[in-house]
């Protein structure tokens, strides 16, 4: 078993320890939770998307040609470019539509300061993971 495919197990695992920790805990505090079937279904959605990673990692470990290709797909250097790229726009569209939202709840819709609050929370946190990353990332090249 490859090292990718090791570790997407591993990830795998962990989203279905999530689900079922979501599940458990609504079908114990299903009175004194709000929403508690959105959060069951949530659970719930996490356990099934756990399950088929796995059973996905587990049939590709037994296919060694689809091993292969996915591996060969994994470090095509223009796939990581894109992927990079991709990443780093997703990133700062949401910074800027966080930063706008923000900027638009503070000054215009006065009834919303506590959103205002947790939106500049996020923003200001964010900003401060991208620069750190940054600084690391960096740091290595």
């Amino acid at each position: 078993m490859k090292k990718n495919e090791k570790r997407g197990i591993i990830i795998s695992l962990s989203i279905i320890i999530m689900g079922l920790v979501g599940v458990i805990y609504t079908a114990i505090m299903k009175d004194s939770v709000d929403n508690s079937s959105s959060m069951y279904s949530l659970g719930l959605t996490y356990l099934i998307v756990g399950l088929m990673l796995i059973l996905y990692f587990i049939r590709l470990s037994k296919n060694k040609k689809k091993s292969d290709e996915q591996e060969n797909i994994y470090m095509d250097e223009r796939i990581q470019s894109n992927r990079d790229k991709s990443f780093a726009l997703t990133f700062k569209i949401i910074i800027w539509i966080s930063v706008i939202t923000d900027f638009v709840v503070t000054f215009f819709c006065r009834q919303y300061q506590e959103y205002a609050s947790s939106l500049n929370l996020f923003t200001g946190f964010s900003i401060l993971v991208y620069l750190i990353v940054y600084y690391f990332v960096s740091k290595n090249n």
